[in-house]
């Protein structure tokens, strides 16, 4: 009966510790989400210019894994370099067609600092919105919480269906 327990026991721990990997890469095959980088790089006092942007390549995935667990594990894999299941990071899909999906999207890309902005900001940020409303079909939108060694933190998360690839985007506070 050990023997029986030892084998599920592997089997269930194998399968979890492998569900997603990722290997971090230079840039995105996709030009628009490089510009969304770009803009969120150039909003970084928006978030006293600690934000950080992961963009990741799949590199394995179980084709039952929900998406949610792999957006979890690429913002971990954003944040320590490991290649591990994650926890305390929670995520969830957002529709940005709807206004109030697209403005969760950008308060977790940017923080809730969005409500107060100056008008060069504004313009940025109405930049930002409006590339990712070109997006259709073969991207996924997510956004979520976790714990970093400064305290809660969101982030906002697109994933490139076509080629595999995931933009992480995260808005710390440093400060």
């Amino acid at each position: 009966m050990k023997p029986f327990l030892l084998l599920i026991l592997t089997l269930v721990l194998w399968q979890n510790a492998y569900a997603a990997s990722f290997v971090g890469v230079n840039g995105l095959a996709e030009e628009r989400l490089m510009r969304v980088a770009e803009i969120h790089k150039g909003l970084d006092h928006l978030y006293n210019e600690c934000g950080s942007r992961g963009f990741l390549q799949i590199a394995a995935r179980r084709l039952n894994e929900k998406w949610e667990n792999t957006v979890r594990q690429a913002v971990y894999f954003t944040n320590t370099g490991v290649n591990a299941p994650a926890s305390g990071v929670r995520a969830k899909l957002v529709d940005l067609k709807t206004v109030p999906g697209m403005e969760s999207f950008v308060e977790n890309a940017f923080s809730a600092n969005v409500r107060e902005l100056s008008r060069e900001d504004a313009r940025r940020v109405g930049s930002f919105k409006a590339i990712l409303g070109t997006f259709r079909g073969d991207f996924m939108f997510f956004v979520g919480e976790h714990e970093n060694s400064l305290g809660p933190a969101s982030y906002a998360v697109v994933v490139d269906l076509v080629n595999a690839e995931v933009l992480v985007l995260q808005p710390n506070r440093c400060h």
